[in-house]
């Protein structure tokens, strides 16, 4: 009986080793993998072929007059203060969202027009619509406008052109007249900044588009 129960106790041992060596051979080679460097891939453009000739278009357009950027993140157009409550929260939040264009001041950088293009090419998701709520509500609140275009009206110089300049004066506008009770204040103290480059950029404008007098807001 002795006997009996000492051998299905090294029997247990011996299962036991065996699994401790399995369980240790399996944790070595998973650190083996995640430790490895991935085999990555260039990408042959950065941009996609609709994001491709909307880019060109708008470098034609805006000519020398504007520099355009390319997948701008968020988090380099607007900034929150230090002061922000559930600061960390919000700065997840903006963290990894980007716009496909960003047509900036040729001499300052200073961020002019947001635009995003709507090609088409994917369906929209509920987690989709929330992400462009979030990048509107965003650059609203900094007064940085945003334009979204479709892939048509990117690929028609003047059409392009007149959304571009009725956008940014419209913004000019608005910031002008935003006030709460009778008192013009900006939105965020940090963005005060927008406020005097979109001003200055309402002469810019008219010198550009000479027309701009005649045309109206947009609806």
């Amino acid at each position: 009986m002795w006997a009996l129960l000492q051998g299905v106790l090294l029997m247990l041992l011996g299962v036991a080793v065996i699994a401790a060596i399995v369980f240790g051979i399996r944790r070595w080679l998973q650190e083996q993998k995640r430790s490895k460097t991935p085999n990555y891939q260039r990408r042959n453009s950065l941009l996609s072929p609709d994001e491709t000739s909307a880019y060109k278009m708008l470098v034609k357009v805006m000519g020398k007059h504007a520099q355009v950027f390319v997948k701008v993140r968020l988090a380099d157009l607007v900034f929150l203060p230090d002061e922000t409550l559930n600061l960390a929260y919000h700065r997840a939040r903006t963290g990894r969202r980007y716009v496909d264009f960003v047509l900036c001041s040729p001499s300052s950088l200073a961020p002019v027009l947001a635009i995003n293009l709507d090609d088409g090419s994917t369906e929209t998701t509920p987690a989709m619509q929330l992400t462009e709520q979030l990048i509107e509500d965003a650059l609203r609140i900094a007064g940085l406008p945003l334009l979204r275009i479709g892939a048509n009206e990117a690929a028609d110089s003047s059409k392009l052109s007149r959304k571009i300049r009725l956008s940014i004066a419209a913004n000019s506008q608005d910031w002008k007249s935003r006030s709460v009770d009778g008192q013009t204040q900006a939105v965020e103290a940090g963005f005060v900044e927008s406020i005097s480059t979109l001003d200055g950029l309402r002469g810019q404008l008219q010198r550009w588009f000479p027309d701009l007098k005649r045309e109206s807001r947009p609806g």
